[in-house]
């Protein structure tokens, strides 16, 4: 990704900004920030269409004024060089994980006022006596009221006792005595415009900590598919959550247990993934999981130390032409690289002062690696020891995107086009209707086999009869 990732007092890069996060006070960066409608005035001038104000707003970033330039009013972390397809929240969340505000942590944050939600599900439900109307035929055993739920967003959609949120498209059912909608909201889809507009981030905070391990509950009461479950109620988890598909799958007990051990996250998520697209489910024994990192880290070593070997064999011309727009979009700063390249002979002070002139560190950079490379290989061999010895991290992303760049995930190519059709059409297509493509996870077995029409009638999974407990929608690309 192609951002400025820099802390707001110094000029270091993000590979220093993650470190620093644990020495700043707990108290918000910039608390005159703290009102979501406040960041989203600062985007007056604003004129990038790759990401909307509102989304970054939201995200908790609001608008420094040069460039593309935001910074979180939390944490003080800054972004810039936003490209398409970029999500302002996953970007928070990947370059300062240890934001207060993107970890879901109590903040001073206040979201946009009440009649101005962003991301409304169903429109056509969001006033409260539209949502009543739904539930004429709610059946009358069920101990809930519908105004209750009307209230706390929800509406009936005509089967059983489900009913769906109108912003958040999140769905309960299974409702039990007892049982307060706004609770069972906070509790499931703490994420929802709706409900921190009409309840507020502290009720939210405060149903959380009820409830700190959820998923992993939900999880471990999945083990048996020959008793009934009446502790959590079945839950239905729609697209208002942000990556929820990611969540479940990564609070799995057994996949908790590994990260636990130590195991670095990313590499945990893609052999999970891996497993889960060649068996179709998750796994259910920790040494299991333990033996495959295990080995995906043996791997991985190997692959780096033959990458390493063969970018430190070529010269640094080489380097700088095969990488020379990757550096462009990842290097966050090239302030100290000039300094170093100056104080090298490498470039002339006039030289040194007409690329510090520009406005963008993309520009800057670009204009840097055209001038080292005409000067020849002895001032790109600078510039690339320069990377090796100060940016180790920078370098294994370029290693490792030349390593995608050359092996692609899936290998169909030796079967026959109409071979590799068919068998994409046969893993996207629902095995209950034969018809739609699939796009349900069920909870808490993993399987993705069955469209959202289909899956409101099941309650077990037709592949391994395992009590369906919740779903998730997914995205296919």
């Amino acid at each position: 990704m192609g951002f400025t990732s820099l802390a707001p007092t110094s000029p270091l890069s993000s590979r220093g900004v993650e470190d620093m996060l644990h020495q700043r006070p707990p108290a918000s960066h910039n608390p005159g920030m703290s009102r979501e409608q406040d960041r989203l005035d600062t985007f007056q001038n604003w004129t990038l269409t790759t990401i909307t104000p509102a989304d970054l707003a939201k995200a908790g970033f609001y608008y420094l004024g040069q460039g593309d330039r935001v910074a979180c009013f939390s944490c003080g972390g800054q972004l810039s060089n936003w490209e398409p397809g970029d999500r302002a929240v996953s970007e928070h969340q990947r370059h300062y994980p240890n934001c207060r505000f993107v970890r879901g942590e109590r903040t001073e944050n206040v979201p946009i006022t009440p009649g101005s939600l962003v991301n409304v599900s169903n429109p056509a439900m969001q006033q409260c006596e539209d949502r009543l109307l739904t539930f004429v035929n709610w059946p009358t055993r069920i101990p809930v009221r519908p105004d209750q739920l009307a209230k706390a967003g929800f509406y009936y959609v005509g089967r059983n006792d489900d009913v769906k949120c109108f912003c958040c498209d999140g769905g309960l059912r299974c409702w039990e005595s007892g049982d307060d909608p706004w609770v069972e909201h906070a509790k499931w889809f703490p994420r929802c415009e709706y409900l921190l507009q009409e309840m507020g981030q502290e009720f939210v905070h405060q149903i959380q900590a009820r409830f700190p391990r959820l998923f992993e509950q939900l999880l471990t009461n999945g083990d048996s598919t020959s008793r009934e479950f009446i502790d959590p109620p079945v839950v239905h988890i729609g697209p208002g959550e942000e990556r929820t598909e990611d969540a479940i799958m990564m609070n799995n007990p057994v996949v908790m247990s590994a990260l636990e051990m130590g195991f670095d996250r990313a590499l945990v998520k893609q052999t999970v993934q891996s497993k889960i697209l060649t068996s179709g489910e998750n796994y259910k024994a920790v040494q299991e999981l333990v033996s495959d990192l295990l080995s995906a880290e043996d791997e991985k070593r190997e692959e780096e130390k033959e990458r390493f070997a063969e970018e430190m064999a070529s010269d640094g011309f080489t380097f700088l032409k095969k990488h020379h727009i990757a550096l462009t979009q990842r290097l966050k700063s090239v302030q100290s690289l000039m300094d170093h390249l100056l104080e090298q002979s490498v470039i002339l002070q006039r030289e040194y002062d007409s690329i510090a002139s520009c406005t963008s560190v993309k520009q800057q950079t670009s204009q840097l690696i055209d001038l080292v490379l005409s000067k020849g290989n002895a001032a790109a061999e600078v510039f690339r020891n320069w990377i090796q010895k100060n940016d180790v991290y920078l370098l294994r992303e370029l290693m490792a995107q030349s390593n995608e760049a050359a092996s692609p995930s899936q290998d169909l190519s030796d079967l026959p086009m109409e071979e590799q059709l068919r068998r994409l059409q046969e893993e996207r297509t629902c095995k209950v209707c034969m018809d739609k493509e699939v796009n349900i996870v069920f909870i808490p077995c993993g399987h993705l086999v069955v469209c959202k029409e289909c899956a409101p009638s099941l309650r077990k999974c037709p592949i391994c009869r395992g009590l369906v407990k919740g779903t998730v929608r997914t995205f296919l690309s």
